[in-house]
């Protein structure tokens, strides 16, 4: 069933929202992903609070122009989707190229970037960056590190101390 004009400028509106709050928006090639497959995504994409939308490419181009952002032309032969995140970059990144890699229907064709239009290139390159709580962690480890080994140190002459005297007293005592 066709739609209608009011449709179409809606799907139009949702497309510009969906770049204009980007963070990063990867665009897929679609080719023929099935309904559970598509739900999968969708759920894992909904718990990390990011988007997959399957796009229709004519309103999708129209978009695109409002936003001032241009895309090879040959990326629109082939039906398309697009993965958004509008918090964490890199995480959309490799969702989407995970799943990449588990369905062999999807394939990273472009993505936008800060507003701007880039390679899958790219994409690939922030796919394979840590995320971000990947990198807190590694802070976190870094600046505890020194402090871990400087209560180690700090204990060793009590511990010593400890050990001393208990084998003095298992001594007394045998």
């Amino acid at each position: 069933m066709p739609k209608s004009r009011v449709q179409k400028s809606e799907l139009v509106k949702v497309y510009r929202q969906a770049l204009a709050n980007a963070k990063m928006a990867v665009i897929v090639a679609n080719k023929g992903l099935t309904v559970v497959q598509t739900e999968a995504i969708r759920e894992k994409f909904y718990a990390n609070k990011e988007q997959f939308l399957i796009i229709k490419n004519s309103l999708f181009k129209i978009a695109l122009k409002q936003q001032g952002l241009e895309l090879p032309t040959e990326i629109f032969d082939q039906p398309l989707a697009l993965a958004v995140s509008d918090s964490d970059e890199v995480l959309v990144a490799k969702d989407i190229t995970s799943f990449a890699k588990d369905f062999e229907t999807i394939e990273v064709v472009a993505g936008v970037y800060e507003q701007a239009a880039v390679e899958q290139s790219i994409v690939s390159k922030l796919a394979a960056l840590p995320t971000k709580d990947e990198l807190i962690a590694k802070v976190v480890l870094t600046i505890k590190a020194p402090l871990t080994g400087l209560v180690n140190v700090l204990q060793g002459p009590s511990r010593g101390l400890v050990n001393v005297l208990s084998q003095i007293k298992a001594q007394k005592t045998a």
